[in-house]
C-alpha cells in the first residue's frame, strides 16, 4: 500500500494535490455517465463499490510510475484490462484520479457509501482514507482492508441482528466470542482439541449450529476472524460506550463485566488467559472514560452514571 501511495503522489494529478483542495467533488469533477457506470464493476464480483475505486487507483498509480505495483493481491490482468477499456469514466480521454472521485460520486448517487471520512464531501480525501486505514485490524494496511471495508459497507442491520447465537435477546460481545471460538475449533485437527475448545468458549451444539448458519457476516463462505471483527465493529457502532452487554441501559451489570475483565487481565499469565468472554464484551464498549484502557476507573464511572440514572 505504501508503494501505491508513493506512486499516486508522483502523478501529475497525484493524491496529495487533490486532497489539499478539500473542495466538494461535484464542483470540480465531471459526472460519470450511466453508460460508463454500468461497466465499472471492474473485478466482476457483481458489485460496483470501493474495491473498484481502489483498482482504478492502482491502475492510475501504475501508469504514473510506468511499472506494475506488485503488493495488491486480487488485482489481476483481467481487472487491468477492464479498466483500460472502461476506466475513463468521465470521458476526458484519460484514466486518472478524477475518474476515481467520479466513481466515488456515482456509487454514492446509486445508494452506496463513499464519504468515508464523514466530512460531508466526496473528494480524494476519501481515497486517502481508503488507502491509509487498517479496517480489518490485523496491524497491516493492505488491499485486504479495502475488501473488508466493502463487505462492511454493504452489510445491513438485519444481517447482524440475527447474530444472537445464545438466544439471550441481545447481540453483544458474547456473540463475537462464540464466532471466535468456533473459528478456533474449526482450525484444530483432533477431536479432543475440538472438545477442549468447545468447553473453553462455551460452545454448545445449539450455539455451534447457530454460528455455522448465521455467523458468516463477512460473506466469504467461512467462519473466521473476519466475521468476529465485522460483528465487533457493528456492535461498537450501534451501542453507547459503557453499555457493554448492549441492553440499552448502563447499570451495575455493565460495571460488573468491566471489573471482571480488569481482574482477569491483572491475573493473566499468557495469551490464552487473556481470551475470555468478558474481554470480548468489555473491549468493545468498556472504555467508558475514553482513555484507551479498560480498567477499574471505567467500572467506577459506570457505577456513578448508573446512580445518576437511578435518581432521575
Amino acid at each position: 500500500m505504501k508503494k501505491l501511495l508513493s506512486a499516486l503522489s508522483a502523478g501529475m494529478l497525484g493524491l496529495s494535490a487533490l486532497t489539499m483542495t478539500n473542495v466538494a467533488a461535484e464542483t470540480i469533477f465531471p459526472d460519470v455517465t450511466e453508460e460508463n457506470y454500468q461497466y465499472a464493476d471492474f473485478n466482476n464480483d457483481g458489485n460496483i463499490d470501493v474495491v473498484d475505486v481502489y483498482y482504478v487507483l492502482v491502475y492510475y498509480a501504475e501508469s504514473s510510475v510506468d511499472h506494475l505495483i506488485d503488493d495488491n493481491p486480487g488485482y489481476t490482468d483481467e481487472i487491468r484490462a477492464n479498466i483500460k477499456e472502461h476506466g475513463d469514466l468521465n470521458g476526458d480521454g484519460m484514466i486518472n484520479a478524477i475518474d476515481c472521485v467520479g466513481l466515488f460520486q456515482a456509487i454514492e448517487a446509486h445508494g452506496g457509501v463513499t464519504d468515508l471520512d464523514g466530512d460531508g464531501l466526496v473528494t480524494m480525501k476519501d481515497a486517502e482514507y481508503l488507502l491509509e486505514n487498517d479496517f480489518d485490524n490485523n496491524g497491516v494496511v493492505d488491499s485486504y482492508d479495502v475488501q473488508y471495508l466493502a463487505a462492511y459497507l454493504k452489510a445491513d442491520d438485519e444481517q447482524f441482528a440475527v447474530c444472537d447465537f445464545n438466544n439471550d435477546g441481545l447481540v453483544n460481545g458474547e456473540d463475537v466470542y462464540y464466532i471466535y471460538g468456533r473459528f478456533i475449533q474449526l482450525a484444530v485437527d483432533y477431536e479432543d482439541s475440538k472438545a477442549a475448545v468447545a468447553e473453553k468458549y462455551a460452545l454448545s451444539d445449539d450455539i455451534i449450529a447457530a454460528v455455522d448458519t448465521l455467523g458468516d457476516v463477512y460473506e466469504d463462505d467461512l467462519i473466521n476472524g473476519a466475521d468476529a471483527v465485522e460483528l465487533w465493529t457493528y456492535i461498537n457502532d450501534n451501542n453507547d460506550p459503557g453499555d457493554v452487554n448492549c441492553d440499552g441501559v448502563i447499570d451495575a451489570r455493565d460495571a460488573s463485566v468491566v471489573l471482571t475483565y480488569y481482574s482477569q487481565q491483572s491475573a493473566a499469565v499468557g495469551y490464552v488467559d487473556n481470551i475470555t468472554m468478558e474481554r470480548f464484551m468489555a473491549d468493545v464498549l468498556g472504555d467508558y472514560d475514553g482513555n484507551g484502557v479498560v480498567d477499574a476507573r471505567d467500572a467506577s464511572a459506570l457505577l456513578t452514571q448508573y446512580a445518576k440514572n437511578s435518581v432521575q
